[in-house]
């Protein structure tokens, strides 16, 4: 039975951080928009969520929304529950008007991770304004 872990505290939706290469990236705790082991949006996450869309809609480019998970379980598992928390984020910045032909969807799984090991900082979703 995996560990209980409670989530880390929201982190600012609203700003972006520019990376060297002119991206500009917006990371959210997976343990904020998700229970544990599940894909399937809270409603709190997806209202919190909807503060970076203005940014989002703003941006003339490509979105990718990235999907990570930790160490724990197998990696096959991990890999595609990191997909399916990517295409859930995918799929509500959809429900907001956000054109799916600018958004793709990258699943990383436990890439960086420790195996076994339940590392809140390894589970998170990107979403990357290119």
């Amino acid at each position: 039975m995996p560990p209980s872990v409670a989530p880390d505290p929201l982190p600012p939706l609203s700003s972006f951080i520019t990376q060297p290469d002119g991206s500009r990236v917006s990371t959210v705790s997976a343990d904020y928009l998700f229970d544990a082991n599940s894909a399937d949006l809270r409603p709190a996450a997806a209202t919190a969520l909807a503060g970076i869309v203005p940014q989002i809609r703003e941006h003339d480019g490509r979105v990718q929304v990235v999907g990570y998970s930790d160490g724990l379980g197998s990696t096959e598992h991990n890999l595609d529950l990191s997909r399916r928390r990517a295409v859930a984020v995918q799929a509500y910045l959809t429900s907001q008007d956000i054109p799916a032909s600018l958004l793709e969807v990258e699943a990383k799984g436990e890439e960086g991770a420790t195996d076994g090991v339940a590392d809140a900082s390894r589970r998170r979703v990107e979403i990357v304004l290119r």
